[in-house]
């Protein structure tokens, strides 16, 4: 079926077609469901466009319910583009067929059903996989929708400080340096460095840990989704550890006795890496603009050079090191034309 007449059906069917700026997609809507469609073999298309595509479409209808379908010719090409992503079909205009993987919306039957008149082939018919090797693929695609890491942080974070909060009091320097804190006089006289990778665990009180874990739940799961689990992880702790280097650097000039703590500076990591995954994609992803995103690192810096307390050097670390970090483990996909 070709995209001309899928959008006359539509329009029989009730199916309502609205003019949006959201890049070369067509967008139909009925009952709050939302059906973009795209022509990637006449237009520049890959993953991350795939994704600000379907976020827009939410952001501009208030609806979750969004299916993106994409016209190619090149299946296997556009489903290893697409397959850790969720709200795709895609058309194969070689097999002239609907695919629908079991990973994928399954919630417009209707539509499903034209492409099914069109045809009296039955190979021709929408087509809903279930072999085992796409199985496998499906069960991945489904642990990459969820954020597994940010969330074990978040939570490792947190259970770190009840067990801290239960002994004593986390406002004391000197109490905190007993359980992990980074003191550049332990580390370079003592030899105590686990002190660099323990103090990002460590918060002043509920406040410091809520804004943390706050922050880092809002970026972090989109780098996470972006980037994939284990590069995620790679990213948040050797970030923060450059966050604890730059800082022991500092303070062995400044204060060999300072107790440093705190997560901000594997979460300024997390944000150098977004600014270098939103440079590759032309300054926009999942709804993030380069623009906004150096404009919160800027106000947060100068936030922190105000405010008594905070240790800037582990942030302008952190961010040093998320974006060289994620220019050695980031790649862009490959565009699918």
């Amino acid at each position: 079926m070709e995209i001309s007449k899928l959008k006359k059906k539509l329009t029989e069917a009730g199916f309502i077609r609205y003019d949006t700026e959201i890049g070369n997609v067509d967008v139909y809507m009925r009952k709050g469901h939302c059906l973009g469609i795209v022509d990637v073999d006449a237009s520049y298309f890959n993953c991350m466009q795939a994704a600000d595509y379907i976020s827009g479409i939410k952001a501009m209808f208030g609806t979750e319910y969004v299916t993106l379908l994409v016209f190619t010719s090149e299946l296997s090409r556009m489903r290893e583009e697409l397959g850790d992503m969720y709200g795709y079909w895609l058309y194969d205009r070689i097999g002239k067929r609907l695919v629908i993987y079991e990973d994928q919306p399954q919630d417009l039957p209707e539509v499903e059903k034209m492409f099914e008149d069109d045809t009296f082939d039955a190979d021709t018919r929408p087509y809903h996989t279930s072999d085992a090797g796409v199985k496998a693929r499906v069960m991945k695609a489904r642990l990459s929708r969820y954020s597994v890491v940010n969330f074990a942080l978040i939570a490792a974070n947190i259970i770190v400080y009840i067990i801290v909060a239960s002994g004593g009091n986390t406002y004391n320097g000197f109490y905190l340096a007993t359980k992990g804190g980074l003191v550049a006089k332990y580390v370079i006289d003592y030899k105590e460095y686990y002190r660099l990778f323990t103090s990002m665990f460590l918060h002043a009180g509920v406040q410091h840990l809520a804004s943390n874990m706050i922050m880092l739940l809002f970026v972090g799961d989109t780098i996470e989704r972006i980037v994939g689990h284990v590069r995620y992880a790679i990213i948040y702790l050797a970030g923060g550890l450059f966050a604890s280097v730059g800082t022991l650097l500092y303070y062995r000039t400044y204060d060999m006795y300072a107790c440093c703590i705190g997560a901000s500076g594997a979460i300024f990591a997390v944000m150098g890496a977004l600014i270098y995954i939103l440079i590759c994609n032309r300054g926009r992803t999942e709804g993030f603009s380069i623009v906004r995103i150096i404009l919160f690192v800027a106000y947060a810096i100068y936030s922190g050079l105000t405010t008594q307390g905070t240790c800037n050097a582990a942030h302008i670390a952190g961010l040093l090191g998320g974006l060289l970090i994620t220019a050695i483990c980031y790649r862009k996909k490959g565009n699918t034309q």
